[in-house]
C-alpha cells in the first residue's frame, strides 16, 4: 500500500499544495515485480465521483529484463485525493437570467479534490457579474457551468474599434454581432460596409483589427468599403 501511495504522490506532485492520499481499493490479483507508474496525462483526465469524492486511476507496472523496452502490466486503484479547495456558496436565491452580485457570495476553504493551476478554479471574482442559466437556491455550491460566459463585448453593442496598419492607427465605431470575452474574437458591423469584420477583443467595449502587410493581398473588407462609399455618394 505504501508503494502505491508513493506512486500517486509522484503523479500529483505538480498539483500545487500538499495532498492527502488514501488508497481505498486495489485489484486482488498477482502482479509482476517492477516500477509502479501512474502517468500524469491519465491523472489529469481523471475526475472523482461527485457523490463519494473517490477517484479511479489507471496506471501500469513496468517490468521485464530490458530496461529500455520494459513490458507493461496494467493496474488500477481507487483512492481519495484531497487538499485545500475554495468553495463559493450562494447566500441569496438567484433567478434564471439574473446577474450575480458580490454580496450574494461566500467563500470557504474545505477539503476536496484538488484543482490544477492550469484548470479553472471557481472564485468569487470570476463569477461576479455573470448571469445565471437557471434558478439557483440559497446555499448552492456554485460551478462555472451554472452561469453564462462573461463577455467584455455583448451582442449588438456599440464598441470602439482600433484598426492598425504598421504604426498608423484608426479609431472607428462598430456594432458587435455576438459576444466575447477579452482575448476572444467577435464579428463586427461597420456603417456603410457590407462585409463583416472579425476583430480581437482587447478590453471591455473595445476590439482591435490589424491590417495585413502591404505585400499581402488586400483584404476583402477594404474593397467592400470602397464600393459602399461610392454607393453612398
Amino acid at each position: 500500500m505504501e508503494i502505491v501511495t508513493l506512486a500517486l504522490q509522484s503523479a500529483y506532485k505538480d498539483w500545487g499544495s500538499p495532498l492527502e492520499i488514501q488508497v481505498l481499493e486495489l485489484p486482488k490479483t498477482l502482479v509482476p515485480e517492477g516500477a509502479l507508474v501512474f502517468p500524469a496525462s491519465r491523472v489529469r483526465m481523471a475526475r472523482p465521483d461527485p457523490r463519494t469524492g473517490i477517484v479511479h486511476l489507471t496506471g501500469y507496472i513496468a517490468y521485464g529484463d530490458d530496461p529500455n523496452r520494459p513490458l507493461r502490466f496494467p493496474i488500477w486503484v481507487r483512492a481519495r485525493v484531497e487538499g485545500p479547495v475554495a468553495r463559493v456558496e450562494l447566500t441569496c436565491p438567484l433567478e434564471a437570467g439574473a446577474e450575480l452580485r458580490s454580496d450574494c457570495l461566500r467563500t470557504a476553504t474545505v477539503r476536496g479534490y484538488p484543482v490544477r493551476d492550469d484548470q479553472e478554479e471557481i472564485r468569487a471574482e470570476t463569477l461576479t457579474g455573470r448571469k445565471a442559466r437557471r434558478k439557483l437556491a440559497e446555499g448552492t455550491i456554485l460551478r462555472a457551468a451554472y452561469f453564462a460566459a462573461k463577455h467584455d463585448v455583448e451582442p449588438n453593442q456599440e464598441i470602439q474599434l482600433t484598426v492598425r496598419s504598421g504604426r498608423a492607427t484608426l479609431q472607428l465605431t462598430a456594432t458587435s454581432e455576438g459576444g466575447a470575452a477579452k482575448g476572444g474574437w467577435v464579428l463586427l458591423r461597420l456603417r456603410g460596409v457590407r462585409q463583416r469584420l472579425r476583430a480581437h477583443v482587447v478590453a471591455a467595449g473595445e476590439a482591435e483589427y490589424v491590417l495585413p502587410s502591404a505585400r499581402s493581398t488586400p483584404p476583402v473588407l477594404l474593397e467592400a468599403g470602397a464600393r459602399g462609399s461610392k454607393g453612398d455618394q
